[in-house]
């Protein structure tokens, strides 16, 4: 049995030792870095030579094979003023050319296959507001929009008009995107591809939004190198009310924007003056620094000049050889990326064939190939990685079958539930985003094809645009929802410019979708959390979801500048960090419900995403330092270096989760001994998880040793008969072992299925302790945790079950404690990996060279420890037809066989300590489970 866990390894291909695929035998190691194998060179950018919206620092000097601007000719200095005008002209128009060839000849670049003199931002076929996504006419030209058919005007000095104050660039043709180049003149030779001045003026404060010329402020555009804007963007910072020429303008940011000294939540204050409501951290996100594109009223639809838009923008890429060279952390999840892409460009795309192992692994495993690989390709240059990803594109291509009208029927691809659609969708905007400029034209629109037939075609079926019945899952709270509305969002927006150009006729439904979208990923996917910050679901589909749920604002953050009621509508989601943190034992997740084996793409950096979002430091903190964190790319950019700190100085080392839903508690002995002990349990309700969840209230699991003792079993054949059907008692859910209360290490009654209309009651205590800095931790005299819940509603009628969970002796011992009463046949059960020898009341578990004691206190009528299988009872109902039960191998049921009647059944979990002599081990009193107290057992 391989035992679900948040925790990756390196990736291989063969599946061992890897950092995505999983055996039992692997989860609890930690990341073997392979060598970097290609990694960053050092030197250069990323872009390609006809690139032009690459942000430089620094002037670029023209190349050998550029012309040099002519001296004046000995004629004009004789011909008098109206002469010296002529040549001054000539003189600012070569300069023009001069400067835009300069551009465009930077060196260490990475090979383009094709240019494609095209990549400018195009007209949005409609435009939604920042704050609620709503359908709208295509907007007029403005400062947000200079690129829309416009006349002319001082916010669009691109326009073919006669020469004016505001318009220095009418004495020429207009440039494809309303930009004027260097020297204020607006001819194409002179104008950047994709909206921004050339020789120097991008990074330094260029905007999509129309750009003066160098050395000359623009009236109501981006201002001059050197020069504030007076009502918009200085060249070397924002200018605008209240800001000087290196800051950030307070009206130049929307509702996500980054402040002058942090994040500001509803606008960016200017150099020292932070927002009036912020709600983000002090520090910087990603390498490179604040991002330059801060539009002034952020719209979805409308997008940066440059390439990439999605996560992470190329100032961003272009910082990382410095940062990494600085910063260890970087280093780690630099070479874990790096040697993750060497294997798998060697290996073979992912076959659909692969899909029978777990409904996710195909789309996951694709997104988890492209998106390494696109970032080695970006770091590197190296042609075999970008080779690679169009391997994996061409695969899903070959057996997709796309129509040459995408929309003219629904997807044909059929994976088993929705969200691997999705799933592809995004993994594949990521492809076409960030390896632009190295795609040809052909390639950019088989991409195209793809992403509208998936995102966009499916959009419309399951939002009902179609007159079809709209899918549950767009009024779904969980990871579904989350998962899908990234695809099609994301999906649509790295290919929004084509719908002005070779997808003109799908522009409405692309507008209606993304609408559809935004608002159902804000009503819903955002609001997926309970009250406590736990996610609707399990831990497992917690780490799916906000993985989807991060990219996609961090997506449209990057692209357009706002996040559109995604971050901030529902305040649980602050909390839902500390969920993770606290259901991550030292060997893995507390992970109940259905809990996937091979999580592939997904892993916990939506934290690192989070510590700045919700200024967290400790979720950084926790995240930096998991396993999972290295191998993803989006590590490099979510990282953020101006949190420090320990993790163990901001968080108790207990934790109770009090929302009636889930109710459920984390305790442990100390954030960093990974031998030390762990325990958690749950209560809560049995329904409301989409149909994620087991029967099991009062299920628990225990690490100490370095070993995981009680067990989770996690997700069955979930493409099975009837899993994921419904909640219901009558569900077939209920069929299979590992959905069963059988299947979970809790109380079992007549061998029959708690009541999933269960309504249990929690009490917590702790004494709060929070971890020192003494090495190692001397753990407090009196410290302790306990969790109690009444289970009586999930069992029959006039039964009482109250279990108890407590640690012992400064937490280096676990009481758990049944008080039952009942007319029917009871048994203990708990599910264990470890080898298992019994001797009446007492048993020994051991793995891996340790020892765990567990014996019943008093045992009540002679009652003893017993093994068996994991597998279903003879009494179970049958499986539907063609169905099985996954094995369990390596599983054994330890258990305890009760008649009918009324018991306090004390179990004593003692781990076999090697400091600890026999002498210093406890054996508690009883005490009735309604009357503990943090103090009630010494």
């Amino acid at each position: 049995m391989s035992r679900p866990t948040s925790f990756f390894r390196p990736y291989s291909p063969q599946g061992t030792g890897g950092v995505f695929a999983e055996s039992s035998d692997q989860i609890h190691q930690q990341p073997q870095y392979g060598g970097y194998g290609g990694g960053p060179q050092g030197t250069g950018g990323i872009f390609s030579e006809d690139h032009s919206s690459h942000h430089s620092d620094q002037p670029i000097a023209p190349g050998p094979n550029k012309r040099r601007p002519r001296p004046i000719p000995v004629w004009a200095k004789r011909c008098g003023i109206a002469a010296i005008i002529v040549a001054i002209i000539i003189a600012i128009i070569l300069g023009a050319v001069l400067g835009t060839r300069a551009h465009n000849n930077r060196g260490n670049v990475a090979p383009v296959i094709s240019p494609n003199p095209s990549n400018t931002p195009s007209s949005s076929p409609a435009s939604l507001s920042n704050t609620l996504p709503s359908t709208s006419a295509p907007p007029t030209a403005s400062t947000t929009n200079p690129s829309t058919s416009a006349t002319a005007s001082a916010t669009n000095p691109s326009a073919s008009v006669p020469a004016s104050a505001t318009n220095p660039s009418a004495s020429v043709p207009a440039s494809a995107t309303g930009v004027p180049a260097t020297g204020a003149t607006g001819a194409t030779a002179g104008a950047s591809a994709s909206g921004v001045p050339a020789s120097g003026a991008a990074s330094a404060g260029a905007s999509a939004t129309g750009a003066g010329a160098s050395g000359a402020g623009s009236a109501t555009g981006v201002g001059a190198t050197g020069a504030a804007s007076a009502t918009g963007p200085g060249a070397t910072g924002y200018g605008a009310t209240g800001a000087g020429a290196t800051g950030y303008g307070a009206t130049g940011v929307g509702a996500t924007g980054y402040g002058a000294t942090g994040y500001g939540a509803t606008g960016v204050g200017a150099t020292g003056a932070a927002s009036a409501t912020p709600a983000y951290a002090t520090g910087v996100v990603g390498p490179g620094g604040r991002d330059s594109f801060q539009p002034a009223n952020p719209q979805p639809t409308i997008m940066r000049p440059d390439r990439p838009r999605l996560i992470a923008p190329a100032y961003q890429f272009a910082a990382l050889p410095a940062a990494i060279a600085s910063n260890s952390y970087l280093q780690t999840f630099d070479n874990a990326i790096m040697s993750n892409a060497n294997q798998i460009a060697t290996s073979s795309p992912v076959s659909p064939s692969a899909n029978a192992t777990g409904p996710y692994d195909v789309s996951r495993e694709v997104k988890m190939n492209i998106k390494t690989l696109a970032y080695a390709y970006r770091m590197t240059s190296s042609q075999e990685f970008l080779t690679r990803v169009w391997a994996e594109i061409q695969n899903i291509l070959s057996y997709a079958h796309v129509p040459s009208e995408p929309l003219s029927s629904p997807y044909a691809y059929q994976l088993p539930y929705s969200i691997d659609v999705y799933d592809l969708a995004s993994a594949l905007a990521i492809a076409y985003d960030w390896l632009f400029e190295s795609w040809t034209a052909a390639q950019r629109k088989q991409i195209e094809a793809l992403i509208i037939w998936l995102a966009l075609a499916s959009g419309i079926r399951d939002f009902g645009l179609d007159s079809s019945a709209p899918a549950a899952w767009t009024t779904a709270l969980g990871q579904e929802n989350c998962i899908s509305n990234a695809g099609i969002s994301m999906g649509l927006v790295a290919i929004w410019d084509s719908f002005s150009s070779t997808w003109a006729g799908d522009a409405g439904a692309a507008q209606q979708v993304l609408t559809q979208s935004l608002q159902s990923a804000t009503n819903y996917c955002a609001n997926s959390v309970s009250q406590d910050g736990t996610f609707v679901e399990t831990p497992s589909a917690m780490l799916a979801g906000t993985t989807a749920h991060a990219e996609l604002a961090a997506s449209l953050l990057s692209a357009t500048g706002g996040t559109y009621g995604l971050i901030n509508p529902n305040s649980n989601f602050a909390h839902v960090g500390l969920s993770h943190i606290y259901a991550t034992g030292p060997q893995g997740l507390f992970n109940y419900g259905d809990a996937e084996t091979n999580t592939y793409s997904v892993t916990g950096n939506s934290l690192m995403f989070y510590a700045t979002q919700y200024a967290t430091p400790a979720y950084m903190l926790f995240q930096k330092d998991s396993p999972d964190a290295a191998a993803d790319p989006w590590s490099m950019f979510w990282y953020n270096p101006s949190f420090s700190g320990e993790l163990w100085k901001e968080l108790p080392l207990d934790h109770f989760f009090d929302a009636p839903q889930d109710s459920w508690a984390s305790m442990r002995s100390s954030w960093t001994d990974n031998h030390g002990l762990y325990v958690a349990m749950k209560g809560g309700q049995l329904t409301g998880h989409s149909a994620e969840g087991d029967l099991d209230v009062g299920d628990f699991v225990i690490d100490a040793l370095g070993e995981r003792w009680a067990v989770e079993l996690g997700s069955a054949m979930v493409n099975a008969t009837g899993y994921s059907a419904s909640e219901a008692q009558d569900s077939q859910r209920w069929l299979y072992y590992r959905k069963r209360t059988e299947g979970q290490n809790t109380i079992l009654i007549n061998g029959q299925n708690q009541n999933v209309d269960a309504a249990p009651t929690s009490k917590f205590g702790s004494s709060n302790t929070v971890q020192s800095s003494d090495a190692p931790f001397a753990i407090p005299e009196g410290s302790t945790a306990f969790f109690t819940i009444d289970m009586s509603s999930a069992y029959g009628q006039g039964d009482s079950v109250k279990r108890g969970i407590r640690l012992l002796n400064g937490r280096r011992q676990v009481l758990l404690q049944d008080d039952i009463s009942c007319s029917q046949g009871i048994e203990w059960r708990m599910h264990t990996t470890a080898s298992v020898q019994v001797n009446g009341a007492v048993a020994y578990l051991t793995q891996n060279g340790q020892t765990m004691e567990v014996q019943i206190i008093n045992p009540p009528n002679g009652a003893c420890f017993k093994t068996e299988d994991a597998v279903r009872l003879s009494s179970d109902p049958s499986l539907p037809p063609g169905t099985i039960d996954p094995p369990n191998s390596g599983v054994t049921v330890l258990s305890i066989v009760l008649p009918a009647g009324s018991y306090n059944l004390q179990v004593l979990f003692t781990p076999q300590w090697s400091d600890l002599s026999a002498d210093h081990y406890v054996t508690p009193p009883f005490v009735a489970i309604d009357g503990w107290t943090l103090t009630s057992h010494g």
